[in-house]
């Protein structure tokens, strides 16, 4: 402040070095992560994970969902189909006036001037009917661009902002917006993402690969809320060697059942079995610690970004900008993390 004479940039000069210059905020984020793992604050040892809803850059009530393009799709599809019948039928009029006979060979009742005069109607008719099916593909077009563009994953995009989904965010109402993502580690971030599928539950095993990558090895233990828990996620942490701390949905009734000797297993033989090793391991002394130090370092995280930073609302749209933005707000969280490391090295809160 002091050798910028109190100047500022102004906001729309902020705003377009976001845009054009921040293109690669992975590789920012990950050189940040760099010197945290040079200082020993993080080694990729008790990772937590979480996520949570972050309104985007899209008019709230603004949503399309799949069932009114999948009408207007075939209500399109119909009114093309109904031209090529139409056009088929002006074409099949035109053989039956002209056919390939020149206009002093025709045998017809009518004059040559009446059968012209009717040649130019059809032509007519033709034009307004190829006009009319340049619409009509182009609508389809848009509609089936957007239908792709959802995937087979979402029920419903933005408006303004395609990527970006309606769903139940925090204070319970509903919202067009993002699944934000963090991977964390004594309070750092060591891996974000920006999704647009609302559940959890299909999260796991990306943000993991993305640990993996920043760091260049798989994490000792992750742990997580029962949002996470699922068959694939519980396979995926044992066959990759990874210690995992996902309780099940039904872990609380699951417990009391147990206790009591009433619990009933599940048809599902083998999610039955890992979920049994879950709740097993979770029981334990070490299990239920990592449950209980979990609400210690992922969480306040999201508390620093949208409490103390402000972070409540995306301020670009689709997927690749918002997740420039999300960057910023890790990028800024682990540079505060860098400055009370080291200036108070003894206040070092760890796992042992």
């Amino acid at each position: 402040m002091w050798l910028a004479g109190m100047n500022e940039p102004d906001f729309r000069t902020i705003s377009d070095f976001r845009k054009e210059r921040l293109t690669d905020i992975k590789e920012l984020f990950t050189q940040v992560l760099g010197v945290c793992r040079e200082l020993g604050m993080v080694r990729c040892g008790k990772v937590s994970r979480d996520g949570t809803k972050i309104e985007a850059n899209s008019g709230r009530h603004k949503v399309i969902y799949r069932k009114k393009l999948e009408k207007s799709k075939a209500r399109y599809e119909e009114t093309v189909e109904q031209i090529l019948e139409e056009a088929a039928r002006v074409d099949a009029e035109e053989d039956r006036l002209y056919g390939d006979k020149d206009g002093y060979s025709l045998e017809h009742p009518h004059s040559v001037q009446e059968i012209k005069q009717a040649l130019k109607k059809l032509e007519r008719q033709k034009g307004e009917l190829a006009r009319e099916m340049e619409k009509a593909q182009a609508k389809l077009s848009a509609t089936e661009e957007k239908l792709e563009r959802m995937g087979e994953d979402r029920n419903s995009i933005g408006r303004t902002d395609p990527d970006a989904t309606l769903m139940v965010m925090k204070e319970g109402s509903l919202g067009v917006g993002y699944n934000v993502q963090f991977a964390t580690e004594e309070q750092v971030i060591v891996g974000f993402g920006v999704y647009h599928r609302p559940k959890d539950n299909h999260l796991l095993r990306p943000m993991l690969e993305e640990v993996q990558r920043n760091l260049g090895r798989k994490p000792e233990v992750v742990v997580a809320d029962k949002g996470y828990c699922r068959q694939d996620n519980y396979a995926y942490v044992m066959d990759s060697g990874i210690r995992a701390a996902i309780p099940p949905q039904t872990y609380a009734s699951d417990r009391v059942a147990r206790g009591k000797g009433t619990y009933h297993s599940s048809k599902n033989l083998v999610y039955e079995t890992l979920k049994t090793a879950m709740m097993d391991f979770l029981e334990t002394d070490e299990g239920r610690d990592l449950l209980k130090r979990r609400k210690h370092d992922v969480e306040p995280t999201f508390g620093d970004g949208k409490h103390n930073m402000g972070f409540r609302k995306l301020l670009l749209r689709g997927t690749g900008k918002a997740t420039t933005g999300l960057g910023l707000v890790a990028i800024a969280h682990n540079i505060k993390k860098l400055r009370s490391w080291l200036g108070s090295p003894t206040k070092r809160v760890g796992w042992a």
